[in-house]
């Protein structure tokens, strides 16, 4: 490339200012690429904690339904209902209730 300025000082001028323009340029890429790593990382950190706060809530909800359905089950309400012999509406409501899931695809429970 041939500088068409005749003088030093217009040579050094034009020097400098490129320098500076490419100074610049390589803070910007550096400062952007900072910039992504750190949102990106608590991004993930802040994933994580959400996560684990889900899985505990689950977890202490699973337990309280499960804590609430074993003392459901224990009473002797719910024993003598369950134990009745079967009646051919019973058979017939059990056939119905069979067929459900098939109907709406509900296979995964």
């Amino acid at each position: 490339m041939k500088f068409k300025v005749r003088s030093l000082g217009g040579k050094l001028i034009i020097v400098a200012a490129l320098t500076l323009l490419l100074c610049m340029m390589i803070f910007s890429v550096l400062s952007w690429g900072f910039l992504k790593y750190l949102s990106e990382h608590e991004a993930r950190s802040d994933a994580t904690k959400h996560l684990s706060f889900l899985k505990n809530a689950y977890q202490s909800t699973s337990d309280t339904l499960v804590r609430e359905l074993t003392q459901v089950a224990k009473k002797s309400v719910v024993s003598s209902a369950v134990s009745h012999p079967t009646t051919a509406q019973t058979r017939h409501l059990d056939n119905v209730l069979a067929s459900v899931p098939e109907q709406y695809r509900i296979l995964a429970l």
